[in-house]
């Protein structure tokens, strides 16, 4: 019964690891997941532009239903546990 328990924990832990890599990385997926969160609207409905500055910054804009956001985003140190491995840094939003 606790080799079976630890089988299914390990399976478990291992498939969500999976799905955590598989996730797209980066400051556009963080956008996407900003404005969808904020203004309700479909990931799709989103459209994004990164501006690199640098190595590990970028300047992003997204706009998704009449609405507009900006902001610097940071990459994270690798084994960070953020979602997109990334960071907003500051951000302004308007319409």
């Amino acid at each position: 019964m606790q080799h079976t328990l630890a089988f299914i924990t390990l399976l478990a832990c291992s498939l969500m690891q999976t799905a955590f890599a598989a996730e797209q990385q980066g400051p556009e997926p963080l956008a996407i997941s900003f404005m969808t969160q904020f203004y309700d609207v479909p990931a799709e409905a989103v459209k994004v532009k990164v501006m690199p500055r640098g190595k590990f910054e970028a300047l992003v804009e997204a706009e998704a239903a009449g609405h507009f956001c900006e902001f610097e985003a940071v990459q994270l140190p690798k084994g960070t546990s953020a979602k997109y491995g990334w960071a907003a840094a500051s951000m302004r939003c308007g319409e």
